[in-house]
């Protein structure tokens, strides 16, 4: 029993001591798209090279011919509403969230001409690709792991100051609940449970470094190491 602790544990430790290593509470500015249109009742999706963690965008756009209002939204979440005259203003939208792509879905009047997005998003990026794989989960192992994960939060809370447990584990905790919410909903092998746990192997990336803080402290030792597995059994349902 104590080999397989220790064995656990170093495994973990030298997971999270890789992922912190590339790790960079840093922003750069990167420009995320060139121009285009967003039309009546249309959504436009703009992937990022990868996933990254997004302090905010900086869109330059105008109305076609009247003025128009979108939404930006990411991970299904409406971050701010842009409503452009015929005029060309910049707009600055705060998102604050991991992210592979960003929407920009149209709400009224005309058609809006999107010239310019920029954005100020993490060095940390993640090297991982799930496009093309084979998926292979059951929505009993899902929602068995979610419920782990939530517990595991929920312990880990009190033992971190509340900015970190806000930056980092309060969006594990959302990216977890989006997943039981989706494979409820949804059957087996959707596609929004596919995102869904994407981006809750994206967020506890993200969070590595915290994690391993955590790891070095005897109360919170087997919740990061639950956290670690999780991760790990998602990524294996994902490839």
């Amino acid at each position: 029993m104590f080999k397989s602790l220790f064995f656990i544990y170093a495994v973990a430790l030298l997971f999270f001591q890789s992922q912190a290593v590339a790790f960079s509470d840093a922003y750069e500015n990167i420009k995320v798209s060139s121009e285009f249109s967003v039309h009546d009742s249309e959504t436009k999706s703009i992937a990022l090279d990868s996933a990254r963690r997004i302090k905010n965008i900086i869109v330059q756009a105008s109305g076609i011919g009247q003025a128009s209002t979108i939404e930006v939204m990411v991970n299904g979440e409406v971050k701010g509403t842009i409503y452009a005259p015929g005029a060309d203003p910049s707009y600055v939208v705060t998102i604050e969230d991991v992210a592979r792509s960003i929407e920009f879905r149209h709400r009224s009047g005309g058609s809006m001409r999107i010239h310019d997005v920029q954005a100020a998003v993490s060095t940390w990026s993640s090297d991982i690709d799930y496009s093309g794989g084979e998926f292979h989960y059951n929505k009993g192992k899902v929602q068995s792991l979610v419920q782990q994960a939530l517990s595991s939060l929920g312990r880990l809370k009190p033992l971190m100051e509340n900015q970190k447990y806000t930056q980092y584990l309060f969006p594990i905790k959302k990216s977890a609940a989006s997943v039981y919410i989706m494979s409820s909903s949804h059957g087996d092998m959707s596609k929004q449970t596919i995102t869904a746990l994407i981006l809750l192997v994206d967020q506890i990336d993200y969070s590595s470094p915290v994690l391993n803080e955590l790891m070095q402290m005897d109360e919170a030792f087997g919740d990061a190491v639950i956290l670690l597995t999780i991760r790990e059994s998602i990524e294996e349902m994902l490839n």
